[in-house]
């Protein structure tokens, strides 16, 4: 029952200014499993869907914890594609 009250809320209540719009969601996290909030962040990308908005990409940096942790390639190349398919 959880999870079928914010899609109440936000179908009756809430609505887009803008519907239609494309969103990227940026998450960074210090635990070094990528895994561990993946709840967390399914739900905050459900609910910008709800709105109607189209989900494009979800970008998470992990291991954000340590003073020498660096932005991996991959997530520059990932954020860079994401940021190009806004845009399309």
């Amino acid at each position: 029952m959880k999870a079928a009250l914010p899609k109440i809320i936000c179908s009756q209540w809430i609505t887009a200014r803008y519907p239609g719009k494309k969103f990227v969601t940026v998450f960074s996290q210090g635990n070094d499993n990528k895994d561990a909030f993946q709840a967390v962040i399914q739900t905050i990308n459900d609910g910008f869907s709800r709105f109607g908005w189209e989900f494009t990409d979800s970008l998470l940096c992990s291991g954000t914890g340590s003073p020498d942790s660096k932005m991996p390639n991959q997530l520059l190349e990932q954020a860079f594609a994401a940021g190009a398919s806004l845009c399309q």
